[in-house]
């Protein structure tokens, strides 16, 4: 079974995720964590609560100019699923 665990930005994101998988439900159930990815660095801490194979998805607004944190971040994912 596929599982699906969201990292959003803030509470107005949040509240659009969970309007998205219960009422219209055309998002994939999962967990929703506020974590701003865009400014925050993840941890092995926010990883060791992931199952395997668990479809992490990102969720921010582009009202930052770099990018370098994000991308971190991505690789930092990437390479402890590797």
């Amino acid at each position: 079974m596929q599982t699906y665990y969201y990292f959003v930005e803030g509470q107005t994101e949040q509240k659009m995720l969970e309007i998205l998988k219960t009422s219209f439900q055309c998002i994939r159930p999962g967990k929703i964590r506020v974590f701003n990815v865009v400014q925050n660095r993840l941890n092995k801490g926010h990883l060791l609560m992931l199952k395997d194979q668990t479809n992490v998805i990102l969720v921010f607004d582009t009202d930052k100019t770099d990018p370098g944190c994000l991308f971190d971040n991505i690789d930092f994912k990437k390479k402890k699923t590797l």
